[in-house]
């Protein structure tokens, strides 16, 4: 798996790999969850996509940008369409975004970007909560938009630390298996880096003591910084070294990662 580049909250950029900022949430609920990246020369499919973030409003406007996708003019199968559909209700406004694509997941090799989508309300937005299709909710708090996004994990509150189930936390809502396992992990605030098990739930139990069937299976290394006392996720690679992960955080601390060894493909 090759080196991601790094998506920063000040604003989108691209991506090689799945990336995302898990941040404080103001209101309970799940958190970003996106896809990992493979082209397919399959036909077109539709799929929701998830609300990462709502900017301020500007009168009845406000901006909505979407966990990382496929770009709208994306090479090979690696390009996608999204269309938007609004319902405002009493007390919220449901959008719901549909992301057309001939690209399947897992998006390997496409570039990922965040979609940002403008919409037009008939009430003024600050006054109800905006909700999409998949769980995520965000509400209008002290000038700007707070909530959580949607994901199938947890939205914990908790400032980021090395002591506490934060740092696993936001891997589990990276979109990764639910009975994910954390073989290594070296951790020094404000920077971790940790190698996922992927396989440790992958495989049916057997029945038997001992570890899933599929355990150590499928690994990839995560690089990960606290910001703002929120785990944010730098990138992924799987190679020896600290040379890709410093290419995307040249502070990031080189005795975390000197003696890392490569990750061997599966198989």
């Amino acid at each position: 798996m090759t080196v991601g580049t790094r998506l920063r909250r000040a604003g989108p950029r691209a991506v090689l790999m799945p990336l995302l900022a898990i941040s404080g949430c103001g209101e309970s609920g799940g958190n970003v969850a996106t896809s990992d990246p493979t082209p397919s020369s399959g036909g077109p499919s539709t799929r929701h996509l998830a609300i990462a973030s709502v900017d301020p409003p500007t009168g009845n406007t406000v901006v909505v940008r979407t966990v990382p996708t496929v770009t709208e003019e994306g090479a090979g199968d690696c390009h996608g369409t999204v269309r938007s559909d609004v319902v405002e209700g009493p007390e919220r406004v449901l959008v719901t975004l549909e992301l057309t694509t001939p690209a399947e997941v897992p998006y390997e090799e496409c570039i990922l970007e965040p979609r940002s989508i403008t919409i037009t309300l008939n009430e003024m937005p600050e006054e109800l909560r905006i909700s999409d299709s998949l769980g995520g909710h965000f509400a209008y708090v002290d000038g700007q938009y707070e909530g959580c996004p949607a994901g199938p994990m947890i939205c914990n509150t908790d400032p980021a630390s090395c002591d506490n189930a934060t740092l696993h936390d936001a891997i589990a809502n990276a979109d990764v298996p639910a009975h994910f396992d954390m073989p290594f992990k070296h951790c020094e605030p404000p920077f971790a880096v940790v190698d996922v098990d992927y396989g440790s739930g992958a495989c049916a139990p057997t029945g038997e003591p001992g570890p899933n069937p599929c355990a150590g299976q499928r690994i990839h290394r995560m690089y990960w910084q606290i910001v703002s006392e929120a785990w944010e996720l730098i990138g992924y690679d799987d190679n020896a070294g600290c040379a890709g992960i410093l290419a995307l955080e040249p502070d990031f601390p080189t005795r975390l990662c000197a003696d890392l060894p490569a990750i061997a493909e599966p198989g």
